[in-house]
């Protein structure tokens, strides 16, 4: 009987031990993605572009990048999104038949844990080759995902960008 009840104990402490280390590994390997989605509007003669991150991995890099502290994402001052701009604009470029696109910040929103950033571009071509770049929150995190969709005429086309390949090409 001794016996039988040592071996319940050492089975459910390996048990437990198993279990919470199951349970903790799965909070050190944070996955960091990213979607954008872009919608080429020839009618319109602009490029629409919105993109999700996780807000916790955006202030990360603000703060690392431009020693900037966001306390509030749905009430940002004027200096905080001139410099998400700023940010944003040199880390997503665009080309449409390999000119560059001059993206245009229009500002974000915060929906729970994501922030979307919204940008636009002008556009005078169809468009034949569209190339993308994306390396957002990518120098701080080498793991970033960035996924990009691409919607033309009603064609969705769909890139795969990462550390060792940020930019991509589309064509129509």
């Amino acid at each position: 009987m001794l016996k039988i009840g040592n071996f319940r104990r050492r089975f459910f402490t390996i048990t437990v031990i198993l279990t919470l280390t199951t349970l903790l590994s799965f909070s050190v390997h944070k996955y960091y993605a990213s979607i954008t989605k872009i919608e080429i509007s020839q009618n319109e003669g602009l490029v629409k572009i919105y993109t999700q991150v996780f807000v916790d991995d955006f202030e990360k890099v603000l703060q690392q990048r431009y020693q900037l502290n966001v306390s509030d994402f749905e009430n940002l001052k004027q200096v905080e999104k001139e410099t998400i701009g700023d940010y944003v604009t040199k880390k997503i470029k665009i080309k449409a038949n390999r000119t560059p696109l001059k993206l245009r910040y229009l500002g974000g929103e915060l929906k729970n844990e994501l922030f979307y950033i919204f940008l636009e571009a002008d556009i005078t071509a169809k468009i034949k080759r569209f190339d993308v770049e994306n390396k957002m929150l990518q120098d701080v995190f080498s793991e970033q995902q960035n996924t990009i969709d691409v919607t033309n005429n009603k064609s969705i086309k769909s890139l795969h960008l990462h550390a060792e390949k940020p930019t991509g090409t589309i064509y129509y």
